[in-house]
């Protein structure tokens, strides 16, 4: 039989266990919210309504119905390219986190068809911002037939 003491022990040593590993769980949550917030940091939005002061600012894209300044010429080039809905699914699902299930109702939308759009959006961005056409994404491997 084990004694009082080793009890108190093995609960005290459980307890110092959990609460380390809950620090470090803490620790990554944080440090990954802080690298997404350096991301969102090259983009600003402006109202609708802008004056004649910001016409200067030319890299603008119409999300949510905002305008969204884009700092970086090449993911302006890439998502001005893309289709209104297409924008909006890829903002709030990068940028605001919603689901593929919330993103689906707002857009009245099956949640598959969110998760399909958002993969060949991935695919088709990553394209156009590495300049690699093959790179990390397309596995298949495609065979040539000679007719």
């Amino acid at each position: 039989m084990v004694g009082p003491d080793i009890v108190v022990k093995r609960f005290k040593k459980y307890i110092r266990v959990s609460l380390e590993n809950l620090s470090i769980n803490l620790w990554k949550s944080r440090k990954n919210k802080s690298d997404r917030e350096l991301l969102k940091s090259e983009v600003f939005f402006v109202e609708k309504e802008t004056s004649e002061e910001y016409s200067f600012l030319e890299n603008s894209v119409n999300v949510m119905g905002f305008d969204m300044i884009i700092r970086n010429d090449l993911l302006y080039e890439t998502l001005k390219g893309l289709e209104q809905k297409h924008r909006d699914i890829i903002y709030l699902s990068c940028c605001e986190d919603w689901s593929d299930m919330k993103i689906g109702r707002k857009f009245n939308i099956p949640r598959s068809t969110i998760q399909y759009i958002k993969s060949k959006l991935k695919k088709e961005i990553y394209k156009k911002l590495s300049g690699d056409d093959n790179k990390g994404y397309d596995t298949k491997k495609k065979k040539n037939i000679d007719v």
